[in-house]
């Protein structure tokens, strides 16, 4: 079993933390979860490593490294989004 903690703010991430590491590689790993479970803490405090970019912007970074990953691609060529 696996946790992350994903904060938001106006529809935004402002933080995300996982067991290995934080930022934007969490949210990269969240979505390729082939399943799981979530819960809303409304109120939580924000904790771990801010994320700056975009939502749209995790998203489609995120998809993209899936798809590498898939094909078989090494994710460490893939760029970092800043």
């Amino acid at each position: 079993s696996q946790s992350v903690r994903i904060a938001f703010r106006h529809g935004q991430i402002v933080s995300a933390t996982g067991p290995d590491h934080e930022g934007p590689l969490v949210v990269y790993d969240f979505i390729g979860w082939p399943h799981g479970q979530f819960e809303f803490d409304h109120g939580a405090l924000v904790e771990g490593t801010s994320v700056d970019a975009d939502f749209n912007a995790l998203l489609l970074e995120g998809c993209r490294r899936l798809d590498e990953r898939r094909r078989g691609c090494p994710v460490e060529a893939s760029l970092p989004l800043n």
